[in-house]
């Protein structure tokens, strides 16, 4: 099956395993360049469509290591009976935002993520102010978003503490609302969290969706620098695109460990997220 630079850099995706954790999880393996993995959403049509088991021994055969997954859903032993017949390893899962995680349902994904190895646990969304169409083309600072901020920073120190005893952390992924929300002074809504929150909170950060909001990934992996185990690659339709040998130069230089690969389309089959594969293997990353 042909496939186009579209389908390529679109599928891409990073994830890092940055300093290795301690913990019922036990230690993920950098190495010194970056590995890549796969984010399951990629594929989540085939995989509903031939099964776990299947897939993920597809996905090892074409040579990756490395698995995001939801957090829960699935039984996690045989999850985790399935990664370790493929030779395959958890490096994080996507756990929903604050409304979804009250501690009780935070220390069940916690549980979750060690049964399956995952050192950590990522939050997608959930973090959008109330009253914010992240939609419009032009996005104003409210004075109720600086009490927002103020309540994501408590909530991801106080997840980040519940966490502490299983060995994992926690961290936040973005799109693209959170570079283009600006304060009043033209601080991102981005720059405005992390540089409130504590060191030990992640930054997954989607350099697709950074790039299209206007802003150069690779400086923020100096800005907060080793707080990015994980990272998503994905590449624009059109203008600006992302530059990946900078990218990965400063991803190195950071710790980075993983990429991983994810795909906003062609997600009813493998062929996107074989090339995006290929496309990081040409550039020096490992399985």
């Amino acid at each position: 099956m042909s496939t186009t630079r579209r389908d390529v850099l679109r599928a891409l995706g990073a994830l890092g395993a940055g300093a290795a954790l301690d913990g019922c999880c036990g230690l993920l393996d950098a190495g010194p360049r970056a590995r890549i993995a796969l984010q399951t959403y990629s594929i989540d049509p085939y995989l509903k469509s031939v099964g776990r088991a299947k897939a993920f021994a597809e996905l090892a055969a074409l040579g990756f290591r490395g698995i995001e997954c939801g957090c829960g859903g699935d039984d996690a032993k045989e999850l985790r009976k399935i990664l370790d017949d493929n030779g395959l390893v958890a490096v994080s899962t996507h756990a929903g935002g604050p409304k979804r995680n009250p501690d009780d349902v935070l220390k069940a994904k916690a549980e979750y993520n060690c049964i399956i190895g995952s050192p950590q646990l990522i939050s997608p969304g959930g973090t959008t102010p109330p009253g914010l169409d992240v939609d419009s083309p032009v996005l104003t600072w409210a004075d109720s978003f600086d009490d927002h901020i103020r309540y994501l920073v408590d909530f991801y120190a106080h997840a980040a503490d519940i966490l502490r005893p299983y060995g994992l952390r926690i961290g936040l992924h973005n799109h693209t609302w959170e570079f283009r929300l600006r304060d009043r002074n033209g601080v991102t809504f981005w720059d405005r969290f992390f540089s409130a929150a504590p060191r030990e909170v992640l930054m997954q950060l989607d350099v697709g969706w950074a790039t299209a909001a206007g802003v150069d990934p690779k400086a923020y992996f100096r800005r907060y620098p080793h707080r990015s185990p994980t990272l998503h690659a994905k590449e624009n339709e059109e203008p600006p695109f992302v530059d990946w040998d900078g990218l990965i130069a400063e991803t190195e230089a950071d710790g980075v460990g993983w990429y991983v690969v994810e795909c906003e389309s062609g997600r009813d089959n493998l062929a996107a997220v074989t090339s995006a594969r290929e496309h990081l293997k040409g550039k020096g990353l490992k399985d």
